[in-house]
């Protein structure tokens, strides 16, 4: 008799429990995606208003939200381009300029900032923008539960450059003159700037995270708008993470399991990058980003894996008098001034090219296939160039159920992370198929790790509870 009590009441205990998550996982679909795409908008103007600094120039990267029941919303925006904007007043130092057909050095200076802070105020006037959005607008995603937060990531991508004026060099005694509009002299010479991608920023400035992300839970909004709290408290209770490309030992291991992991699954359509970057948030818990690979074909050149993406985007910036080498990662091209007019047109020619150089590849790889007569496979799946788009997304379900597998048997080693937050995998999708979506978001709470670790729960509950979101 005793044991059919304890039986019922555990019954009623674990009901309990699964009617409050079933419960907790309701919210009107319709309603919320409404909420998100007003928020998007905003969040979008709101971001990089004030910047007196920098220029935000974002190319093919618009803002993207989802909501993730018991996490909450991420808003993601990926700058493409980040731009020191050079036609703001400045002092210009002229270096040698004894003839006019001579070749002479103009450094730019910012009249208010030194060189090397200028892009990390940039960064600092986005997160305070953050901060106004989260205090006056947030609270319009209305269902959003008070234990879940509301992100906001910052995450430039592969393309993500900037320009940031190097330390002058030692200046002889020449003459100098200064000037307050954008075109103080006109001089023949070289215009010095530097650009930066994100694979060797360490070059450039070793300290500089890729990205940064911000944070807050939906109750401390909740008690600001009540005025339970004052705007500093509030601030105080943000989360400001830098996103960086050094992990901990125990997250380098997490990223090398997932690499090594998925690449010996051999799925035919979808492939991990190896470029993952993990985060750890005190709200949020252990973020892996990184991308994921969709392609109709597995043949490349090394070195040109990523040149379908490859593109350069220069928008108008006022040169006339400011002479610049151009350091891209550790080369240095130089470009006379009467070179810098056409700078733009060669630059548009040297994407047709790449452009033509992909339809050449792919031609040279059909004429090589053909000649060979089928002896020799030159890393070409041609079951998966035929697969129909049906076939694709269940590749891309085989693929998730790689990942959510790899998770459950391998995130439960992570003792960083405690048993309230949860674990996401954030992969952008670079696709050529129609239908893929173009990210990829995989949460799993570290207490249904911790659980399955001590087989609390069966695999497949475990697995029930690792929610994959498709974003398009």
């Amino acid at each position: 008799m005793k044991n059919i009590i304890k039986i019922s009441i555990l019954t009623l205990f674990f009901g309990a429990i699964g009617l409050s998550q079933a419960q907790s996982q309701q919210y009107d679909d319709a309603k919320m995606k409404q909420d998100l795409r007003i928020s998007e908008g905003i969040l979008s103007d709101i971001i990089h208003q004030n910047d007196q600094v920098h220029r935000i120039y974002r190319s093919g990267s618009e803002l993207s939200s989802v909501y993730i029941p018991g996490f909450g919303v991420i808003f993601e925006t990926s700058p493409s381009v980040m731009m020191l904007d050079l036609a703001r007043a400045s002092t210009v130092n002229i270096v040698g300029a004894d003839d006019e057909n001579d070749q002479v050095r103009v450094v730019v200076r910012g009249t208010s900032e030194s060189e090397g802070n200028q892009n990390q105020s940039s960064l600092d006037n986005m997160k305070a923008n953050i901060q106004t959005y989260f205090m006056n607008y947030a609270d319009l995603i209305s269902q959003v539960k008070p234990d879940e937060n509301i992100t906001v990531m910052v995450r430039p991508n592969d393309s993500f450059v900037y320009f940031n004026s190097p330390p002058p060099p030692p200046t002889p005694s020449v003459p100098s003159t200064s000037a307050t509009s954008p075109t103080p002299t006109r001089v023949s010479g070289q215009y010095s700037t530097s650009v930066a991608s994100t694979r060797s920023a360490g070059t450039m400035a070793p300290t500089r995270p890729l990205g940064f992300m911000m944070s807050v839970k939906r109750s401390d909004i909740s008690d600001f708008k009540s005025q339970r709290i004052n705007e500093n408290e509030f601030k105080n209770r943000v989360k400001v993470t830098d996103i960086n490309r050094e992990s901990n030992t125990e997250f380098k291991i997490f990223e090398k399991i997932l690499e090594t992991g998925l690449n010996d699954i051999g799925n035919e359509t979808f492939s991990l990058s190896k470029n993952l970057t993990t985060v750890y948030d005190d709200n949020l818990g252990l973020i892996v980003l990184g991308s994921l690979r969709s392609s109709s074909t597995n043949f490349y050149f090394q070195g040109l894996g990523d040149l379908e993406r490859f593109e350069v985007s220069v928008p108008s910036i006022n040169l006339d008098s400011i002479d610049t080498d151009i350091v891209i990662k550790s080369d240095v091209f130089t470009f006379n001034r009467g070179d810098l007019d056409s700078m733009k047109v060669e630059m548009r020619r040297a994407n047709e090219e790449l452009r033509r150089a992909q339809v050449e590849i792919s031609r040279a790889a059909a004429d090589i296939r053909r000649e060979l007569n089928g002896t020799i496979r030159i890393s070409t799946n041609e079951r998966t160039e035929s697969r129909t788009k049906e076939q694709v997304l269940e590749d891309l379900t085989s693929f998730e159920n790689a990942l959510k597998n790899l998770v459950l048997d391998y995130g439960r080693t992570i003792t960083s992370v405690k048993s309230d937050q949860s674990i996401m995998l954030n992969l952008n999708v670079r696709r050529s198929h129609d239908g893929v979506p173009t990210r990829l978001v995989i949460t799993v709470p570290k207490s249904t790790l911790d659980a399955f670790d001590k087989r609390s729960i069966s695999k497949d509950a475990a697995m029930t509870q690792i929610k994959v979101n498709r974003i398009n």
